[in-house]
């Protein structure tokens, strides 16, 4: 019997992780923000803590890994909204300083990496099954089916689910402006700096059905992000 029980703490010694694999960890975030005049002391606090929250999520390594292959930005918000609403226990204010305009703020929270890394999977698989349904996005006459950055472009493959007819008038243009592709660019705290759009061709000869074209687009100095979009109700 003592032999027994020497067994199971020596075992419990080499394997303590196996004790904890489901225990809550500890992740911090810092941001400083500076608020404008049309902003009250009191938004700029409730900002600068959403911030600060943002920033322990994403620098979080179970978040970094298990996110790493979804190169979306606004999935990437998504995912960020979701575990911040419903995954992130004890979230407390560690450090806050006030200079000026300028407002820093370190936040804490507890988090379990396993219901971290299960809600980013099933989130991100969502997303995938409905970008293979749908493209990234759809307006029932172009259907985005990727997006993809190289040096100083951003190239958007689109297809066509319409015949397009002539787009070489400005009348043609406005009279069939869902062939246009629009790209929004954001900058590193994911805020709009600029923005651009352009018809898939601008010729007498039409595109029809099940054709497929790039679009390219020069990215802005300072952008951090973007975001591909085809127009809808207009």
């Amino acid at each position: 019997m003592k032999n027994a029980t020497l067994f199971f703490f020596c075992l419990f010694l080499i394997f303590p992780a196996s004790q904890n694999a489901d225990a809550d960890e500890v992740i911090k975030g810092h941001y400083c923000y500076t608020y404008g005049d049309s902003e009250s002391l009191r938004e700029a606090k409730a900002l600068t803590r959403t911030l600060a929250v943002r920033d322990a999520i994403e620098s979080y390594k179970v978040f970094v890994e298990t996110a790493s292959t979804v190169n979306n930005f606004a999935l990437t918000n998504d995912l960020v909204q979701i575990i911040s609403s419903g995954y992130l226990k004890n979230v407390k204010v560690l450090e806050q300083t006030v200079k000026g305009r300028t407002i820093c703020m370190t936040v804490q929270a507890d988090v379990n990496p396993a219901e971290m890394a299960k809600v980013v999977r099933k989130v991100a698989k969502e997303r995938a099954d409905q970008v293979e349904a749908l493209g990234v996005d759809n307006n029932g006459c172009l259907k985005i089916l990727k997006v993809k950055k190289k040096d100083q472009e951003v190239k958007v493959v689109v297809k066509v689910l319409k015949r397009t007819g002539a787009l070489d008038t400005a009348f043609e243009q406005n009279q069939k402006p869902c062939f246009r592709v629009g790209i929004d660019f954001m900058d590193e705290d994911g805020d709009p700096m600029s923005g651009d759009s352009q018809f898939i061709h601008t010729s007498r000869s039409e595109m029809l059905p099940g054709e497929i074209i790039a679009v390219t687009f020069e990215l802005p100095w300072g952008a951090k992000s973007y975001k591909a979009w085809l127009p809808k109700g207009e």
